[in-house]
């Protein structure tokens, strides 16, 4: 896949943050992070292209995280309105085991990228898989709180949300 420049939203020095498209989530599925795949399966989620592909289509915001010396697809973010609750929305990520090369360069840039998804609303939040601890340590680094867990097709999850700073 060669990187399309009328996608390209910001370039570092060997990523870059690209408008998601459908491709960048069919490239991804099958690298996904255990992790990743795991908490889908947890929602119920069999077709994992098909998950991927439509959290891209559903985002109203979905980047690509893209290596530019591998040519491919490292992680998938964006958010999404929540219906009938104004000014709140869901946040979302899928990555491959990719991201832990460039670990140092996405804890750099993740707030900033997060208070871009922000921008538009009061609140954010989901739900995360408590078996997925590394995610959780990382939804703490970036200021969200965790509430209670719930069970959710016979696994727990533990909600998670984020107030935009200026409400």
């Amino acid at each position: 896949m060669v990187l399309q420049e009328e996608l390209l939203v910001k370039d570092y020095t060997d990523n870059c943050i690209l408008k998601s498209t459908e491709d960048h989530a069919k490239s991804l599925a099958p690298r996904l992070r255990d992790a990743d795949l795991n908490e889908l399966k947890a929602h119920g989620l069999v077709d994992i292209e098909n998950a991927l592909v439509s959290g891209v289509r559903d985002s109203i915001e979905c980047y690509t995280v893209w290596n530019k010396k591998d040519d491919k697809a490292i992680a998938v973010f964006g958010s999404g309105d929540i219906e009938n609750i104004p000014y709140s929305g869901y946040v979302w990520m899928l990555g491959s085991d990719d991201i832990s090369k460039i670990k140092l360069e996405f804890l750099r840039h993740c707030k900033e990228w997060l208070a871009k998804l922000l921008r538009r609303y009061r609140i954010v939040y989901n739900i995360i898989d408590v078996r997925n601890e590394v995610h959780i340590k990382w939804l703490k680094y970036m200021g969200f709180e965790l509430g209670t867990e719930i069970t959710r097709n016979g696994y727990k999850f533990r909600k998670f949300w984020k107030v935009r700073g200026d409400v």
